[in-house]
């Protein structure tokens, strides 16, 4: 008995492609195969860059923190002598007001020699020896009266 073998399929071939042989017998081709580029070095100078830069923001952060330092030292500098200077205002009107007080200048002034009144004049803010201003050259009351918003009682 004959054996009959089953009928083979022809060879697949797509139209677009062309045997290997054909294409590297085609010397009018402008394409080539190329390597893929090597991004070693790129990666390496970015690197370097983030490094750089990582660095500089650094010194940056650190100068920024030099000046916030030194700025506070001035102003902590500035505080202590603000609050000398208040200490030494307090002290010095506490002298006035001891100098000024009433019972004192009349202890002074007998120990100076002198004697009391015999019809004293008490002045008060808004009397007309003040407002006339005593034909002293003394200030009057709208002298007075511009000056106070300005004096600190008491404090």
């Amino acid at each position: 008995m004959s054996m009959v073998a089953p009928p083979r399929p022809a060879p697949r071939t797509r139209p677009d492609r062309e045997p290997r042989a054909r294409r590297t017998e085609q010397p009018d081709r402008h394409l080539r195969v190329v390597a893929p580029p090597r991004r070693r070095g790129h990666r390496r100078l970015l690197s370097f860059f983030v490094l750089v830069g990582f660095f500089v923001i650094l010194l940056g952060t650190a100068t920024f923190h030099v000046r916030l330092v030194t700025g506070q030292q001035r102003i902590d500098r500035l505080d202590r002598r603000a609050a000398a200077a208040q200490a030494e205002y307090d002290r010095l009107r506490l002298d006035v007001d001891r100098l000024s007080a009433p019972d004192r200048i009349v202890a002074r002034a007998r120990a100076l020699g002198m004697v009391d009144a015999q019809d004293p004049t008490w002045l008060a803010p808004g009397s007309p020896a003040i407002t006339a201003g005593g034909g002293h050259g003394g200030a009057g009351l709208q002298d007075y009266l511009d000056v106070k918003p300005y004096l600190k009682d008491g404090q």
